[in-house]
């Protein structure tokens, strides 16, 4: 109602254009006449609520009756003077996180009543949460929504997250590894952030299912359902989904390092700038499995100018341990990017006293650059060395 509200507003003034005209004599069709006023001044809302209600005193049946009141189904909805269903939603989501017993049976009363909008079952299984009510008893009710509703994007993200409630209690469940692999799947990906990848995709339906699948590798028997089911993800999605399974692929390495190396060569193929700056993660720990492995994947990702400190870091610990063919790497990554962040990674070396000589050698290449930038690294990184190793870099 309420593009038709703004869609009347213009036709009032004689100003809708002929290609809207058709869809206002539609709605108009549908909500009849409506009034809009002015509004008065620039009033701002914090936290509103248009009913000024005591909640508690609410029955479940003056519940039932403001969920079938307040939703956007509602052909006499008022979206202005009435509480929208997100705001009605978490009214209700905070009395039921106060006494969640008393609503058990009513929630599956609600999900059985298609009359009821799905935002207000979501809710009430987020009030359910933050009860922190007994989780086989959230799981049978989550099973229940999944299995007898349809759920839009936005409502099915806010599903997926809910199912870090059963990861963080360390239960498996095998309907809800499901569940999270069909939308991973055939999940919406949302739109592409350029800026962030990872952002972009943990707030997708898509990426959100890879990240929260990634939530059960504390469970050595799920590693190869996870893995199976990112496989799919493999020529198949965005950067951003990509990311959101790989910003904690790290945690399923006790499992299986060559398994989870395949997995990630797979996965950023593409060498997408957004998803290199977060392959650190598990890279970290990848270079010291099969540095020779990551050579051929690191020839591109050195040319990349957005993931450069990255890359140059894992390429530098690759050189400072003195990994195969992590020499060659160096010269190629200084050919396409300035070399502040293998001196940072050098210095890393020599305040944690590990493999020192190998980061001298790099240290005393750069020294006599001119560059202010250089000079002030330099410059900084003393401060943080300790006592003990300076007689070894006096040398």
């Amino acid at each position: 109602i309420g593009k038709y509200e703004l869609l009347s507003t213009i036709n009032n003034k004689g100003e809708l254009p002929k290609r809207l005209k058709k869809e206002y004599q539609e709605l108009f069709r549908k909500f009849g006449k409506v009034e809009n006023k002015e509004p008065e001044g620039t009033t701002v809302f914090i936290n509103r609520d248009p009913l000024n209600a005591n909640y508690r005193e609410f029955s479940l049946k003056d519940w039932k009756s403001s969920f079938k009141t307040y939703t956007y189904s509602n052909e006499k909805f008022d979206g202005w003077n009435q509480p929208s269903e997100y705001e009605h939603g978490r009214k209700f989501a905070n009395v039921v996180s106060q006494n969640p017993n008393q609503f058990v049976d009513f929630i599956y009363q609600m999900i059985e009543d298609k009359e009821i909008s799905n935002t207000y079952v979501v809710k009430a299984l987020e009030g359910l949460k933050e009860a922190k009510v007994d989780v086989k008893l959230a799981k049978d009710i989550f099973i229940s929504a999944i299995e007898n509703r349809d759920f839009d994007k936005e409502n099915t993200l806010y599903l997926i997250w809910f199912t870090n409630y059963f990861s963080e209690s360390k239960q498996v469940y095998p309907e809800i590894l499901n569940f999270l692999k069909d939308h991973l799947k055939n999940g919406d990906e949302g739109k592409e952030n350029y800026n962030d990848a990872l952002s972009a995709g943990i707030n997708s339906v898509r990426g959100a299912a890879a990240s929260s699948l990634m939530d059960y590798a504390f469970s050595k028997p799920t590693f190869d359902f996870i893995c199976n089911s990112l496989e799919v993800l493999k020529d198949n999605s965005r950067p951003s989904t990509r990311a959101a399974a790989i910003y904690k692929m790290q945690y399923l390495l006790q499992h299986g390092k060559e398994r989870v190396l395949k997995l990630f060569l797979n996965l950023s193929n593409d060498y997408n700038a957004g998803l290199l700056k977060i392959s650190i993660n598990p890279l970290q720990y990848l270079v010291h499995y099969k540095f020779e492995r990551l050579v051929s994947f690191f020839k591109e990702a050195l040319k990349v100018k957005e993931s450069h400190k990255e890359i140059g870091k894992l390429i530098t610990m690759g050189y400072c341990n003195d990994y195969k063919d992590s020499d060659i790497l160096l010269e190629q990554f200084l050919a396409n990017n300035e070399p502040n962040t293998i001196i940072k990674t050098a210095f890393e070396f020599i305040e944690h006293n590990h493999k020192i000589d190998k980061a001298l050698i790099l240290l005393k290449r750069f020294l006599s650059l001119d560059s202010k930038e250089i000079g002030q690294i330099y410059d900084r990184a003393f401060f943080h060395i300790k006592p003990e190793s300076f007689a070894q870099l006096r040398e």
